[in-house]
């Protein structure tokens, strides 16, 4: 069921505002808000080192792909633990640097 609520309105006062001052946990829906659904820790050792970027993807269908890479590997959450996909290749990517990935996977889909 959901409960209406009124337009997130945190900048007015709290007397006589027509709208909610906190919304905390949720997102906008139709006339309320909705909450996240729980979330799930991945492997603590899933990396082989240190993160340096992540992301999230959405296919035209709808299905969410949550990849991430360390200094020399490419990962893709799957079933709630990080697998490589580098496929064989070793990336070099400069101890203090970031992945762009983005710019993967626009080169992945050939944009």
């Amino acid at each position: 069921m959901q409960v209406p609520f009124g337009e997130w309105l945190p900048d007015l006062p709290d007397h006589l505002n027509p709208g909610a001052t906190q919304a905390k946990n949720v997102y906008p829906a139709v006339n309320s808000y909705r909450p996240w659904k729980n979330i799930t820790q991945a492997s603590a050792d899933a990396l082989t080192s240190r993160c340096q970027g992540a992301a999230a993807f959405a296919s035209d269908g709808g299905v969410v792909s949550i990849f991430a890479g360390d200094g020399t590997k490419l990962y893709k959450l799957t079933s709630n633990a990080f697998v490589d996909e580098s496929g064989g290749v070793s990336y070099n990517t400069a101890a203090d640097g970031y992945w762009d990935l983005m710019v993967l996977m626009h080169r992945e889909h050939g944009h």
